[in-house]
């Protein structure tokens, strides 16, 4: 398997990915079906994001198949071009491989990079397999979106997680060592 940063030729394979997503997961934003992006469309839309430096989708391969990746979206504004909200999709027979947390490794090294201080997801409650993996990466859960999600016919909520990167101060020195 290969992680990678997309590429404007892997449009029609995203596409693929995400639709293959959408109709095994209940959590996917989009149901099945209801993707009608062109393959013209998804080229011009990952131009746009990699056109920025606080945007990237990373890609995992497997052979000629992608299989999974995690795309993190930032701001054009000054105050908050250190954000980036991220989401994030494995095809569920490459799920519970580990997959998930090495796209979080590599976009956080990604971040750290371009200067990014705060990444945010927002994630179904129900999902538990999804806020396990968040948090053993670091994010926390820092607000609840009430019923802003229809599910099963149900509405059910969202919780906004974040995870802030600061760089830790360099240990203080005594300018006095004892001898």
């Amino acid at each position: 398997m290969n992680l990678r940063e997309i590429h404007v030729t892997d449009a029609e394979a995203f596409i693929k990915l995400l639709s293959t997503i959408e109709s095994e997961s209940p959590f996917a934003l989009l149901e099945p079906g209801e993707r009608r992006t062109t393959i013209r469309e998804q080229m011009d839309e990952i131009e746009t994001i990699l056109d920025r430096d606080n945007q990237t989708i990373l890609i995992v391969e497997d052979g000629a198949e992608l299989v999974g990746w995690l795309g993190a979206f930032g701001d054009s504004h000054r105050r908050t071009r250190h954000n980036v909200l991220l989401a994030v999709g494995v095809r569920e027979d490459y799920r519970r491989k580990g997959i998930g947390s090495w796209l979080f490794t590599e976009i956080e090294k990604w971040a750290w990079a371009h200067n990014i201080r705060r990444m945010e997801l927002i994630v179904l409650s129900q999902n538990k397999a999804g806020i396990g993996l968040y948090r053993k990466m670091g994010f926390q859960i820092e607000g609840t979106k009430r019923e802003s999600y229809l599910l099963d016919g149900e509405y059910v909520d969202e919780y906004i997680m974040s995870k802030l990167l600061i760089r830790p101060e360099p240990p203080k020195r005594n300018p006095f060592p004892k001898w």
